[in-house]
């Protein structure tokens, strides 16, 4: 990703997949509580994550702690500085790259000749 963002800049947006975040979340604080981080998740304003961050901070105050700390901006939709396009885990990603297998080592240029 590094050597993409120095060749890219500002161009992209790193995105964290919300299906590994709400796993380490649910491992941490039980999965009685994966309603909540999907509902902060897939907040599309700022009240509503607000709103739903409180839900949670009222029921386990330190799982909203901790969701905060978790750079929300790279997650929450509310936050999220560009488009997800209705992707909040990395899926599509991972059929990416089982569809380029080898050619994802190669130099940038080089898979985008492949691509």
């Amino acid at each position: 990703m590094l050597l993409v963002e120095s060749i890219l800049g500002p161009l992209i947006t790193a995105a964290c997949c919300c299906h590994h975040l709400k796993e380490n979340f649910t491992e941490k604080f039980g999965r009685g509580l994966a309603p909540l981080f999907w509902a902060v998740a897939r907040a599309r304003t700022e009240e509503r994550y607000i709103a739903v961050l409180q839900k949670l901070r009222e029921t386990k105050e330190a799982a909203a702690i901790y969701l905060e700390n978790a750079h929300p901006e790279t997650w929450v939709e509310a936050r999220f500085p560009g488009r997800r396009y209705g992707h909040d885990t990395s899926n599509i990603v991972e059929s990416v790259n089982k569809t380029l297998k080898l050619d994802r080592e190669l130099p940038i240029i080089e898979l985008l000749d492949s691509i």
